[in-house]
């Protein structure tokens, strides 16, 4: 009984100090949301721009010529914000399954404590960004390191509810090179062979158990693909939300501040009184649903004129987003296996890592492309007219 005490103890102790750094992580990952027009502004008129910047808007520039777009500075902040956003993602994408795959060799605390402290200095880089190449640096430091979240899911998974701390793992050189795959093959939760080797020494199986294994794999292909899809759109909402909403309401950094706050509180409520309490033989059919309200809540966005609409379909956004991600997370760690739980929400994670690294660039050309369809009807009517 002392010894179920200390262990629920310890369990509890390690929750406390998982949530207070992720609260402390995310917060700082979010803040620059609101703060990416002002800080794209800020490098834009600064009287001697560094080479990167106009590297930047060359490229920028050009493209929008390639395509038949108008040259407005408004629209090459949200290139500029798609691109720093899918920069950032793109290198979560290939850190993300080898930083799981070492916390399954060489214990979660280490590996997370690395993956704390390059996000830190990324932080610490972005403070000191005098100039726009320090501000890339800082998005790549930090793209690098972010992998926190899927250690600290890893960690929780081990904790409940078997109550076992996945740390202090041995492994063998077959482990190494195992787990290293998951790296070298990023859509390892779509193929079957890559998994396969983790059942069984001797290979010696029955009939009934392969087919319980290819079903379970089969789950966890669908599950990624529903997880890629859906993090593509919201991804691509996320990173153009602001420039949004600066260019059609006029928000300053303060109000995008606080809708950011609405659709975060809003979540924090769900996922802690409504998500949290959903029982696990039914998180997939309130994923269907979830996934399902995000059409609505994009429609009710895009065709907003009034701020009262507009956030009703954000408090849409919101709900979405508090059951999806969770959810399909709980989802792919029950299925799998224990000593190779880290590497598998690694790769998972390393797919919506890829989708965000895809989605705001399709978004902010997606914003290009509008623009020249707006420009021409307006250029239509004006014959028309006169």
């Amino acid at each position: 009984l002392m010894a179920f005490n200390e262990t629920a103890e310890r369990s509890n102790r390690t929750m406390f100090i998982l949530i207070s750094a992720l609260i402390l992580d995310l917060l700082a990952f979010t803040c620059i949301l609101p703060l990416f027009p002002s800080i794209i502004d800020f490098y834009a008129k600064q009287q001697h721009r560094d080479f990167l910047y106009d590297a930047f808007d060359t490229v920028t520039t050009t493209f929008q010529s390639a395509i038949g777009a108008p040259h407005l500075k408004r629209f090459n902040s949200v290139f500029f914000g798609g691109f720093l956003g899918s920069l950032f993602s793109a290198l979560q994408f290939l850190s993300s399954p080898v930083l799981g795959a070492l916390s399954d060799i060489y214990g979660r605390k280490p590996i997370l404590l690395i993956s704390l402290c390059g996000s830190l200095l990324s932080y610490l880089l972005w403070s000191q960004a005098s100039t726009f190449s320090v501000f890339v640096l800082s998005r790549i430091t930090g793209g690098l390191s972010k992998a926190s979240v899927s250690i600290s899911t890893a960690i929780i998974s081990d904790l409940y509810p078997e109550q076992r701390v996945g740390k202090g793992m041995k492994a063998t050189v077959d482990d190494v090179r195992r787990k290293c795959a998951l790296y070298v093959k990023p859509n390892a939760l779509f193929s079957f062979s890559a998994v396969s080797d983790t059942v069984g020494k001797k290979g010696i199986r029955s009939k009934k158990f392969d087919e319980e294994i290819l079903a379970e794999i089969q789950m966890m292909r669908a599950y990624g693909r529903a997880y890629f899809a859906y993090l593509f759109l919201y991804s691509g909402l996320e990173f153009t939300l602001a420039f949004f909403t600066h260019m059609r309401f006029q928000y300053d950094s303060m109000q995008q501040g606080r809708m950011y706050v609405f659709t975060g509180v809003l979540m924090m409520l769900l996922q802690g009184g409504f998500v949290r309490r959903i029982p696990a033989e039914k998180q997939h059919s309130i994923v269907l649903f979830a996934i399902a309200l995000i059409v609505p809540s994009f429609i009710t966005i895009a065709f907003a004129q009034t701020q009262a609409v507009f956030y009703a379909g954000l408090a849409l956004y919101a709900v979405a987003s508090a059951i999806v991600v969770p959810c399909l997370t709980s989802c792919i760690s029950r299925l799998a296996s224990a000593h190779s739980k880290g590497a598998t929400i690694g790769v998972f994670r390393c797919l919506g890592a890829l989708a965000r690294a895809l989605g705001p660039l399709f978004a902010s050309t997606g914003l290009l492309c509008l623009s020249i369809i707006r420009t021409c009807c307006s250029r239509n009517i004006a014959r028309f007219m006169f």
